[in-house]
């Protein structure tokens, strides 16, 4: 898997560099009242997507806490439920008596017709 791993980064290493070897023109960023200094276009690009993914690692960062922190409250959710599941397993079974309001049917007409 190490070797794997060096394989694409040296690729990536050799994309980059065939990148900035063809695109030496200088270039000057405007952004409303504000200039930057005059630069290499492969640094402005370079530097654009480092920081493009730095944003996306540190967005990732808070994501993953928040899914951890919501992992944790699953678990202790899932742990009281199972314990109430258990308490019930244990219960023992009592039969319930019906109760004596609730005739049959045909006890009910024979008490309606007598009335």
């Amino acid at each position: 898997m190490l070797v794997l791993k060096m394989i694409v980064l040296l690729a990536v290493f050799a994309v980059m560099l065939y990148f900035a070897g063809q695109n030496t023109d200088i270039v000057q960023l405007h952004f409303g009242a504000y200039e930057t200094i005059p630069a290499p276009m492969h640094l402005v690009v370079i530097i654009s997507v480092t920081v493009g993914m730095l944003v996306a690692l540190i967005i990732g960062f808070f994501d993953r806490i928040k899914l951890r922190t919501q992992v944790r409250s699953l678990k202790k959710d899932k742990k009281r439920i199972e314990d109430e599941l258990n308490s019930l397993r244990k219960m023992p079974i009592v039969e319930a008596q019906e109760p004596a309001s609730l005739a049959p049917p045909e006890e009910e007409e024979s008490v309606k017709g007598n009335a």
